[in-house]
Parts: C-alpha cells; structure tokens; sequence
C-alpha cells in the first residue's frame, strides 16, 4: 500500500524515501527504507559471505561499549537511528547541525497503516520555522518563503603515507576520490560531462566561490535547489529560470551560500577530518575484509607488484594486524564512507521584521546565521542541517573495490597501459 496521511513524496537515495508535508506532522519528514538486498547487507555477495559479512558488522559496531548496544538484527532505518545517536552524535553535537529523529511505527504516523514497518522521523531541513522552533526560538509563522540548497559536498579524501596504493596507481595521491570518480562516470555513460568542482575547495579554507560556481554550472547529483519543498533546480528549470524564481541572481546566490558555508566552517573541518579517518584506503581495507572473513589470497602481491618493496612491506604488516586492530579500520573506513557521502542543506529566508526582532536569540544558534545575498541591504537566515548519515554495511566494501578497480582499468585503458588488479576472493 503507498502513502498515506497526507504524505507527499520528495525524493529518494539508494537505501531510503522520503515524505514530508503532511499536516499532521508539521516540519517534519518522514524516511522510509527501499529495503533492497544491498541495503540490507546481501548485495550481490554468495549466501555464505553474507551471513559472514553479517558477523562481521555485528563484531566491528559491538566492539565498543555503548549505552545503546548494536545489533545484527537491526534493519537498515535503525542502523541509522542508533549510528546517528551512539555514533555521530558524541561527534557533532557541538555544532548542532546533525540531523537526529525518532523511530516510529508507520501505522501510527497514517503510512502504509496496514503494517508495522518501522520509519524515521526526522526535522525537515526545507522548513526553517519548525527547526528554529525545535531549537528554542520560536519561528513557526515568522518566516516567509524559503530557498534551500541541496550540498552533498563529497570526498576531499587524498590518501596519506599508511595507505596501500598499487604501484600502478600512484595517481590516487594527486587526485581527489571525486575526480577519479568523474571517469568513471563518464565511461558508464552516467554523465555527458566531467564536473570541475573539488571537494577540497568547499570544505577548506577560505572562499568557497569557485567550488560553488562549479556545482552551479554542473550540478549532477551534488547539488539540489528547492523553493519551498518543491525541486526546482536541476531537472525542473534552468539557470535562468532558476534566477527569475528565486530572485537572485547565480552570483547572488553563490555570495550567500559562501559566506553561510564559510560561518560553517567548523562543521566543514570535521566532515574532512571524519573523511579521513580511513588510513588504509580502499585497497588496504579490501584486504583486511577479505583476511577477516579468512579468504585465501587475502595478502598476496603478483608478480608485477613485488618489484615495489613499500607496497610488499604495507600489505605484509596489514595481514599481521591483531584482529582488534583490524576490526577498528573497518570501522574508520565506514565512518569515512559515511561523511564522503552525507549531504548539507542550507535553507534560506528573507529578513523581515518579525526575524528581525528575533536576531540576538537566532544568532546564537550554532548552526544559522545571517548572510548578505551581494545586493545592497538585501539580508538573509539561513539554517543548516547534516543530512544523509547512514551507516554503511560492511557488505558494501566489496562493491567499492570493485568500483575502484572499474576506475584504474578505465585509466589504464586511457593511458595505454594494462591493469592487473587483485582479484576478489
């Protein structure tokens, strides 16, 4: 059975859909889980490694003492839940962007009332008067229409000196995960065009106008504009009309979201340092996913690469990692694949006298502030909110090695040379 109770489609990502905008839950959208056999931790893997990759998350998230114990047997909306709450937010509460929300039965909320599936509600990042409101300054009915804006800022990730890089792919450590990722893209026939945007020029230091001019000229799936809770930018209008609906130009709305972006900066310093906490890199961690779950082969170098003395010695000293250890690079690289794909929404509302008035109370909130759109005494708020923080299943680090290998041979291919990546076991 579909929607019920008023709720209205938004959107929807690889493992959940979202609804919002019904009455009875004001500010608030609900998420519901795809329920796929990827999400759910099968994928493509034969039944005997998913029910050993299912041991294994258990083992990597129980590792920890936690007031609220992990387990096996959670579905993918409560993973969420209890990685948001026992996870990201002894990390993030100090900026108070981290979208939290509640379990809750869908037949009590009118979805799907004939069953007893579990949802997620959460604060609706489009609706800036309820968000104020949960914060503790009242806001419902003071703002007037909102624009928001849809970031996923991507992975500013370059590998450090402990990763295990192939001798043939020393190009991962001049490029970003998002530019390689671009060739790909392009080979799958994904995208008609390359994007230029770089993560590293959003989330550093300093002006973000470069960066959000690349994502305002080739957006992809990495930036969404909304008027009100209607999509309207990419898909719906173009640029120009985009500027026509908004009342800003793109120059406009790029001063407005740089100068939010750049109040934010402390949010955006840990999204990076959280993107880091992988030390290994994928090749490292696909080694020590396979050496866990006791495959054969799992530290073997060919041929080709024992030429390279530090890539013997790396892949030696990872297959001699204590299980412990091995288990907590598991776990950083999760929580790094977390933040390389979570997403920012900043929603944007005209200054008037009511918001106004409320000034010295809103500006204390650590996630909002007031920004200049680039027009003389044209003022805004804006509200952020960290959206998208799933916890990736340990089943997931076989499709991002295969992923990765997809991108060294289409980078062989273009240079000329040939790729002999390790085979999955």
């Amino acid at each position: 059975m579909g929607p019920q109770g008023g709720w209205r489609y938004r959107g929807e990502g690889c493992a959940c859909s979202a609804y919002g905008d019904a009455e009875d839950h004001p500010g608030r959208v609900l998420l519901v889980s795809k329920k796929s056999d990827l999400v759910e931790g099968r994928g493509a893997l034969s039944d005997e490694e998913a029910e050993a990759a299912g041991r294994l998350d258990a083992e990597i998230w129980t590792r920890t003492e936690r007031p609220e114990r992990f387990s096996a047997e959670l579905t993918h909306i409560e993973r969420r839940d209890w990685f948001t709450k026992q996870v990201l937010r002894p990390l993030l509460s100090h900026t108070g962007a981290l979208a939290a929300g509640d379990l809750v039965c869908l037949r009590t909320v009118g979805f799907r009332p004939d069953g007893d599936e579990v949802g997620l509600l959460l604060p609706d990042a489009l609706a800036v008067g309820h968000l104020c409101s949960r914060a503790g300054v009242p806001g419902v009915g003071y703002f007037g229409s909102t624009v928001a804006f849809e970031i996923k800022p991507k992975s500013a990730a370059v590998p450090g000196g402990r990763a295990l890089i192939p001798p043939r792919q020393s190009y991962k450590r001049t490029h970003s995960e998002f530019q390689l990722m671009q060739h790909y893209k392009l080979a799958k026939g994904k995208t008609e065009t390359a994007s230029s945007y770089e993560p590293l020029d959003l989330l550093g230091q300093g002006s973000k106008r470069g960066a959000l001019l690349d994502l305002f000229r080739c957006p992809q799936n990495n930036l969404g504009v909304y008027i009100g809770s209607r999509r309207a930018y990419p898909g719906v209008c173009s640029l120009e009309d985009l500027e026509v609906e908004v009342g800003l130009s793109v120059d406009g709305m790029v001063a407005a979201l740089g100068e939010a972006l750049e109040q934010q900066q402390g949010t955006l310093d840990l999204i990076s340092a959280l993107q880091g906490r992988d030390p290994h890199g994928i090749d490292g961690v696909f080694r020590i996913y396979q050496g866990l779950l006791g495959r054969p082969g799992a530290f073997d170098v060919s041929e080709d690469d024992r030429e390279c003395r530090d890539y013997v010695e790396k892949v030696g000293a990872l297959g001699e990692l204590p299980r412990p250890l091995a288990l907590r690079a598991l776990e950083d690289y999760l929580l790094a694949a977390t933040f390389k794909d979570c997403s920012l929404i900043l929603a944007f509302s005209e200054v008037n006298e009511e918001v106004s008035g409320r000034r010295e109370s809103l500006i204390e909130l650590p996630n909002a502030g007031f920004v200049n759109a680039g027009e003389v005494g044209r003022e805004l708020f804006y509200h952020m909110l960290l959206i998208d923080t799933d916890l990736k299943h340990v089943s997931k680090i076989p499709v991002h090695y295969e992923k990765d290998q997809s991108i060294a041979k289409i980078l062989a291919r273009k240079s000329g040379r040939t790729s002999t990546p390790q085979k999955s076991v």
